[in-house]
């Protein structure tokens, strides 16, 4: 692993910092196995496989909320 100068280490903890500011995080705790089944069944990684399900499921969301008014 290659060694980083001091200027170096504090450039990057400044851009994980400023990215941290771009994203919203939640901690999920799901049954021991989940993230094997989620990779063996659709391929996908855990993380991927969660955005993409949420975001799918609140545009569903969005959808028939506009339907009403």
């Amino acid at each position: 692993m290659p060694e980083y100068t001091e200027k170096q280490k504090e450039q990057r903890r400044k851009a994980v910092a400023d990215f941290m500011k771009t994203v919203d995080r939640v901690n999920c705790q799901f049954p021991l196995g989940t993230k094997d089944r989620i990779k063996a069944l659709t391929g996908m990684s855990c993380n991927a496989f969660i955005k993409e399900t949420i975001v799918r499921e609140l545009d569903k969301i969005e959808r028939k909320n506009a339907r009403k008014n």
